[in-house]
């Protein structure tokens, strides 16, 4: 019985991340960032620093997201093309994560 629980249990909480993400993609924008550098380059950036698979979406964006140990996101960071760079449009949840190389993909911190 106990490990039935677990089982449900487990399976609530990945239900209610995949719900929590889409939910995010849809709440107002917590912060905008425009980049001189290009969408490929800011998306290949989350990639490598953070070890993320972005998620294409049909309005051209491309979305990293950031989850914390228990698999909830906590940031999101969607990724259009502007011009000759970019725009990051990031949304914040008050689930709590700690995730710090994203700043050097946005321009907060020197690339090195």
């Amino acid at each position: 019985m106990s490990k039935l629980k677990i089982v449900v249990s487990a399976g609530t909480l990945l239900a209610s991340a995949c719900a929590s993400t889409s939910g995010m993609l849809h709440n107002e924008v917590d912060e905008v960032f425009h980049l001189a550098r290009s969408q490929s380059e800011v998306a290949a950036c989350f990639e490598q620093r953070d070890h993320l698979r972005l998620i294409e979406r049909p309005d051209g964006a491309r979305v990293a997201i950031f989850r914390n140990g228990y698999g909830i996101p906590f940031k999101t960071f969607s990724i259009y093309p502007e011009g000759a760079g970019s725009r990051v449009e990031v949304r914040h949840s008050a689930a709590l994560g700690l995730s710090l190389p994203w700043k050097r993909c946005v321009g907060l911190k020197p690339m090195r």
